[in-house]
């Protein structure tokens, strides 16, 4: 039990949890602690008055406001973006469709939406990179299937237009759900498919649909089933990438060998793997001695960037290679 609390204790996003739990809890406990003292100090009238008084702001508080606390960016969240800008970031991954119960409709979520690009693209417009055409910072937005309508994703379209940030957006991952199957051809972006895509038969109906680009998930969906599903695309002019996402540092290097062996989106200069298994495994480090590339130059990333040589393709990054560590489980 000891080792467990302390696994968890170590755990980023359970001390996250942890401490948002805490500080309601505390308020709870300090609210309940005094109400003995303020029933004392204030009579029934005023208690009551004071309690309506509450019911009122907490009710109208979001239009009293205009939303716009919702539009203010943390300064750790800003700050997180100029890191992230700062160590040589090309391409944002930008969630879009907000839903933590602070959008009350679609609207709102919209709302906040426009408010949050224009935040990122304020900042990232002052940058510059290398590894774009362009030389500017470009957006991949990720909806997560939180849109309704074609017309609704086109608000956002015509809103990033306005402030300047439509050309650089190059990714518009899964506006919609997946049981939802509107036709995107009318929404002026690369719609790209990636959780509706499970099968042959699902990049053929997306591509009927208007998606241009396919994301692909070498380990979650198997590799065999991806190599069919890049196949499909290509027959059909569709753009792939590689996007699996929370894998450990010896599954990394099998996706990085689709992601070096497939074309690049014609707005970069290099080609994109999706991943994030260095912010969500506490032992990134440790685990990376346990591929047969450890060590190598190509199997570690600087400022975002894998520089891959002949060394990797000549030995597909090791990926052929017995993992002993993992052989010793077994």
């Amino acid at each position: 039990m000891q080792n467990l609390m302390k696994r968890l204790y170590k755990n980023s996003f359970f001390r996250s949890i942890a401490t948002l739990m805490s500080g309601t809890i505390i308020a709870q406990v300090i609210s309940f602690a005094i109400s003995p003292l303020m029933t004392r100090l204030y009579s029934e009238e005023q208690i009551g008055e004071y309690t309506l008084l509450l019911t009122v702001v907490t009710m109208f508080g979001s239009v009293i406001c205009g939303r716009y606390d919702m539009a203010i960016v943390g300064e750790s969240d800003e700050k997180g973006i100029r890191s992230l800008l700062d160590a040589g970031t090309a391409l944002l991954k930008i969630k879009i469709g907000f839903d933590d119960g602070g959008a009350k409709s679609k609207s709102d979520m919209l709302e906040w939406d426009k408010n949050r690009l224009a935040q990122i693209h304020d900042i990232a417009k002052n940058y510059t990179t290398e590894y774009t055409k362009s030389g500017n910072i470009l957006y991949y937005l990720d909806a997560n299937g939180r849109y309704d309508s074609v017309e609704r994703v086109n608000e956002l379209v015509a809103f990033a237009e306005k402030i300047g940030a439509r050309n650089r957006i190059v990714l518009l991952e899964e506006p919609f759900e997946e049981d939802n199957k509107l036709d995107v051809r009318k929404i002026p972006l690369r719609v790209t498919a990636d959780e509706s895509v499970h099968s042959l038969q699902d990049v053929e109906e997306r591509i009927e649909l208007g998606y241009s680009a396919i994301a692909l998930k070498p380990i979650a969906k198997t590799l065999s089933e991806t190599l069919k599903i890049l196949n499909k695309a290509y027959e059909k002019g569709v753009i792939c990438f590689c996007a699996d996402l929370t894998v450990n540092p010896l599954l990394v290097e099998w996706n990085k060998n689709i992601a070096a062996r497939i074309a690049t989106l014609p707005e970069m200069n290099v080609g994109i793997l999706e991943s994030n298994g260095k912010q969500n495994y506490t032992n990134w480090e440790e685990m990376r001695k346990y591929s047969a590339s450890f060590g190598k130059s190509y199997s570690a990333e600087n400022n975002g960037i894998y520089r891959l040589d002949d060394e990797f393709y000549n030995e597909s990054g090791n990926i052929f290679k017995p993992a002993l560590y993992y052989e010793k489980l077994f």
